[in-house]
């Protein structure tokens, strides 16, 4: 049995670079969120320990649950996992089919809607491992890679370009 299915309290994290938007919701109030917004630091997560405290909830009876967003959430994740919290990092485009026809988007939304598919899916989710720190260097460098190669190839069509421009308009 899936250690997820026997969570009550679900945590959506919608993650931006600068904050984090966190909505609560109950398994048995589906639907009512309490929701805030934190840094997206160390100081922030240690808010999201006292908020929690104050609603009443122990760290350990939720699950986390947030949409892969790449380097931005990679200091959340490093954290949950030192503290031993249950969380799930799940494709954007998977939450959004999930929940079908949808209006309206912001942070406070999107982080409703991540709360609602972790408890809709709980069954099927899998707690997210975070890899070793060699692994998250080596698909930093090679992130880091692509993007200098996809510069150098547009630098370049552009000096193909402006040569090209150059041999027809005699402009040198």
């Amino acid at each position: 049995m899936n250690k997820l299915t026997k969570k009550r309290h679900f945590i959506g994290i919608d993650i931006s670079s600068e904050t984090l938007d966190l909505a609560l919701m109950e398994e048995e109030s589906f639907g009512s969120f309490k929701d805030k917004k934190v840094e997206n630091s160390l100081a922030g997560f240690n808010k999201i320990t006292d908020w929690l405290k104050k609603q009443n909830k122990a760290l350990k009876e939720c699950l986390f649950c947030m949409e892969h967003t790449g380097t931005y959430g990679l200091l959340l994740f490093a954290w949950l996992s030192q503290m031993e919290l249950d969380f799930c990092v799940e494709p954007g485009m998977q939450i959004k089919r999930s929940l079908g026809m949808t209006r309206g988007k912001n942070d406070k939304i999107d982080a409703r809607r991540i709360a609602e598919y972790a408890c809709k899916n709980k069954a099927t989710l899998k707690a997210f491992t975070l890899p070793s720190i060699l692994v998250v260097q080596i698909k930093q460098l090679l992130t880091y890679r692509e993007q200098n190669v996809r510069i150098r190839t547009s630098l370049k069509n552009s000096v193909k370009s402006h040569q090209q421009y150059q041999r027809i308009s005699g402009l040198k």
